[in-house]
């Protein structure tokens, strides 16, 4: 497992360049590829923007996270909710020196005792033969330690929020 942990730290060197995005696009084109994944599971998912200027980010890395909070989204979405009521809502706006990606479902809350140890190497709510414990802790990795944001997640009413701030002003 460790050697797995070594391969996502080679995926991300510091030798490659910051690219000016636009934030909507990448998690348009994470969507994309998600999509028919999303559709088979009736997943349904909304996307609320407000007008954000293009930041400088590693766009591999991120489209990653969005992509592996996306598909943690929909397990969750199958495992708790009924075809009928499965939904994942993503907003993206911008504050003074940041900009904020909110990536929401209502596939049900994790346990209090867990979330503080859900971005843990190895720690996985999920059966041992399904879930590694490897992707949120990678995903945290990445935003923290190479793009210089944030990723947090907060308990909801139906489900969970995962929030990424990224700083405006960088490189």
């Amino acid at each position: 497992m460790s050697n797995t942990i070594d391969d996502f730290r080679d995926f991300f060197k510091p030798s490659k360049e910051l690219e000016e995005v636009n934030i909507e696009e990448l998690l348009e084109n994470s969507l994309k590829m998600m999509s028919k994944s999303l559709e088979n599971s009736s997943i349904v998912y909304k996307i609320n923007v407000a007008p954000t200027p293009k930041i400088k980010v590693f766009s591999r890395e991120l489209v990653q996270v969005f992509i592996n909070i996306l598909k943690n989204a929909k397990e969750a979405l199958v495992e708790n909710r009924n075809e009928k009521d499965r939904e994942i809502t993503v907003s993206i706006k911008e504050s003074e020196d940041s900009i904020i990606i909110n990536m929401c479902n209502n596939g049900g809350q994790i346990e209090e005792r867990n979330l503080s140890k859900i971005f843990d190497p190895y720690f996985s709510t999920k059966e041992s033969k399904s879930g590694t414990g490897i992707g949120l802790y990678m995903s945290k990795m990445i935003i923290e330690k190479h793009i210089n944001g944030t990723l947090s997640v907060i308990n909801t009413k139906d489900g969970v929020c995962f929030c990424i701030e990224l700083q405006k002003n960088r490189g």
